[in-house]
Formats: C-alpha cells, sequence, structure tokens
C-alpha cells in the first residue's frame, strides 16, 4: 500500500494492511503531515506521537502551512523546543532554525517576544563560550564569527542571524547614533561621500572581524537597513558638518559670554577673535554672530586698528596678531582663550558640543570655569 492509499485509509477510517497498525502512522512525521495538509484539520496533531512532533522537518512544514494560526504554532513551536532544552549539544542548529522560522512567520510582537528573548539568550552565551578562544588569539578569531561558521555547519539561517547580531554589536541601526558614530571616526570627507554604503560597512567591520566582513560582503541583502542608515548619514554628510562648524563658534561665543570674559569687550579681545576666526577659517561663521552686542564686528576691528595700531595697517592679519600681541600685558589670556576653542574645536559631535555648553551655562556663576574647560 502506497503512502497516498495509506493516507486515505486513515483519513477515511478504513483498516490498514496486515501487521500496520494506526499507531504506526501517528508515528510517522512525513504521513501525518501529508494527512494534515490533505485534510486541512490541524487537530490532527493531537494524535500525533510525541516523536512525530519532536521532528524537525514535520514542525518545520506545520509552521509554514499553519502560519496564519499564531497561536497555534506557537504550541507547536514550543512543544519542540520543550522536547529539546536539554539536547541542544545534539542538535544546535534545530531549535535555533525553529525559533528563527517563528519570527519570519509571527506577525504580533507578543508571540514574538520570547522566541527574540531565548535567540539572544543562545547568542550571548555563544559569545561567553567563545570568548576565552577568541582573547587568546583574537587577530585569527577577530569578534569569533568564524568560530560559529564551524559550530553551525555554515547553515545560512543561523549566520543570517548571527551575523546581524554580531554587526549590530559594532554599528547600531538608528540613524542619529550611527551619524554620531560615524562622524566621531575622523572621516575625510572625500571618503564618505565616495565610498558606497555596502562597501563602507565591510571595511569598517573588518577592523573588527575579516570573516564577518567577508560574509556581508557576500550577503549584502542581509544587512539593508543598516546599509540605508548609512547612506543616509552620507547624504547628511556635509550638512552636518556645516551645521556643527557654526553651533561650535556659537558655543565658543556663548561660553566666553556666560563667563564674563566678553562681559566688556575691548580692542585686544576683539584681536582674538579675528586672529582664531581667519586662523582656522571661519571668518564668515564669526561673522554670523554680528549683532550680538556687536562683540565681534569686523568692521569695528579695521577702524580701531587703524587708530591703536597704524603701524599694522596693511598687514597681513597674522602679523597684526604678531605685533599686537606683545603688547599685551596677560599674554596668558590670549593662550587660555585659544586653548578653549581648540577644545570645543576638536569635538566631533554636535551632542560634545551641547553638552558642553549646557554643562557651562548651568553652572555659569562658578568661578573659573573657563579655566575647568581648559583642564577637563
Amino acid at each position: 500500500m502506497n503512502k497516498s492509499t495509506l493516507v486515505n485509509a486513515y483519513l477515511n477510517g478504513d483498516d490498514f494492511p496486515d501487521n500496520y497498525t494506526i499507531e504506526d502512522f501517528e508515528n510517522d512525521p512525513e504521513l501525518m503531515f501529508l494527512a494534515i495538509f490533505k485534510s486541512g484539520d490541524k487537530r490532527l496533531y493531537d494524535f500525533c506521537s510525541d516523536d512525530v512532533k519532536k521532528d524537525y522537518q514535520f514542525v518545520n512544514m506545520m509552521i509554514r502551512k499553519f502560519a496564519n494560526d499564531e497561536k497555534f504554532i506557537c504550541s507547536i513551536g514550543d512543544f519542540f523546543l520543550d522536547a529539546h532544552s536539554d539536547d541542544k549539544k545534539e542538535e544546535p542548529n534545530d531549535s535555533i532554525k525553529i525559533c528563527l522560522l517563528l519570527l519570519d512567520k509571527l506577525k504580533t510582537m507578543e508571540y514574538k517576544l520570547p522566541y527574540n528573548i531565548q535567540l539572544t539568550t543562545i547568542y550571548v552565551t555563544d559569545l561567553i563560550a567563545i570568548s576565552g578562544e577568541v582573547n587568546r588569539n583574537p587577530e585569527l578569531y577577530g569578534m569569533g564569527f568564524n568560530i560559529f561558521e564551524d559550530t553551525y555547519d555554515y547553515d545560512k539561517d543561523i549566520l543570517d542571524y548571527y551575523s546581524r547580531k554580531m554587526v549590530m554589536d559594532i554599528l547600531p541601526l538608528n540613524i542619529l547614533k550611527l551619524e554620531r558614530l560615524m562622524h566621531s571616526c575622523n572621516y575625510k570627507d572625500k571618503y564618505i561621500l565616495e565610498t558606497p554604503p555596502t562597501t563602507f560597512l565591510v571595511n569598517y567591520v573588518f577592523n573588527y572581524d575579516q570573516a564577518l566582513s567577508d560574509y556581508i560582503s557576500l550577503n549584502p541583502d542581509n544587512f539593508t537597513d543598516l546599509v540605508n542608515s548609512i547612506a543616509e548619514v552620507q547624504k547628511n554628510w556635509l550638512s552636518y558638518n556645516n551645521d556643527l562648524r557654526k553651533l561650535k563658534v556659537e558655543c565658543f561665543y556663548q561660553i566666553l559670554s556666560e563667563s564674563g570674559k566678553l562681559s566688556s569687550i575691548d580692542f585686544e579681545q576683539r584681536v582674538i577673535w579675528v586672529y582664531i576666526a581667519n586662523k582656522y577659517n571661519l571668518v564668515d561663521e564669526f561673522k554670523s554672530l554680528n549683532g550680538i552686542d556687536g562683540n565681534i564686528d569686523f568692521e569695528i576691528y579695521e577702524d580701531e586698528l587703524k587708530f591703536y595700531y597704524p603701524d599694522c595697517v596693511g598687514k597681513n592679519i597674522y602679523d597684526q596678531v604678531n605685533m599686537i600681541f606683545k603688547s599685551f600685558e596677560d599674554k596668558r589670556y590670549v593662550i587660555n582663550i585659544e586653548k578653549i576653542f581648540n577644545k570645543i574645536w576638536n569635538m566631533k559631535t554636535r551632542e560634545e558640543v551641547e553638552l558642553a555648553l549646557d554643562g557651562y551655562l548651568e553652572d555659569e556663576q562658578e568661578k573659573g570655569k573657563v579655566v575647568n574647560l581648559n583642564n577637563k
């Protein structure tokens, strides 16, 4: 009697051939799935033997067949996972792949959550298990992705999951966090603007794990979301830098203003502003602050230069500044001002600048705030 005849006999309640029983049928994963598939009756699952319910291929096909019934496929998956909870060392792939399949088919977060937690637990446990070997030979293993390739027999479903988890440990998917990280890395504008986002990702991860980097280059579709986030950061790269430049100038001015250093601006103090503006190619940014108490007016500077230091007229800004600085009674003030600017100028992200500004404005009455910024 062939399989189709056996399935029909089971569904119709007909007799089986000699030496073949209903228990034999209900202990056969393939026949039970064929019976359920043909009848469309998922209640037949209850008649399956425990061995059938623990069979990976059977459970895999059942979840796919009844993916629209989330509660039902969760019950199928839970039975399988519970039954295999003590033998992961024998078949570690099967439990992970059932969790991954459930995550793929389930739509409701309430149902997905337990499998997310279980997979994360397995992943973290695996990281801990290989940490000793990785730490002993980081040049060979990087973060350990090549160990996972061997452990899971190069199973693509599992490696897709592990590669995503490891990459997210390196680069955040959130655009704001990713933007902050990328701008803190001292990349040249040319590199960011001319490097395809997938190539950027491959190159960046290479610094942490060569095997993982290779896997990304062979499976770029597995990282589409992150690649799109990188592309978004690249698109806004120059505008971010321009806005950051302006923010740094404003921060510099406000910190000095609130600390009392600009409360009574005079020519010598204005010289410092003109010097820094020219040295760092920030004349336009500094001019944009004109009108704030008139403290940084470049036209006033030219008029005052003629009055106070006529010998400097016609010389370049650096010669002017050197001549004027020699007459300053307190040269430490000039040095401190430039130190403050350098501290702010070397900040890489908006968050750093805003944090510095907020922190110093909150304590604007505290004596020695400018000095503290130098030493921070």
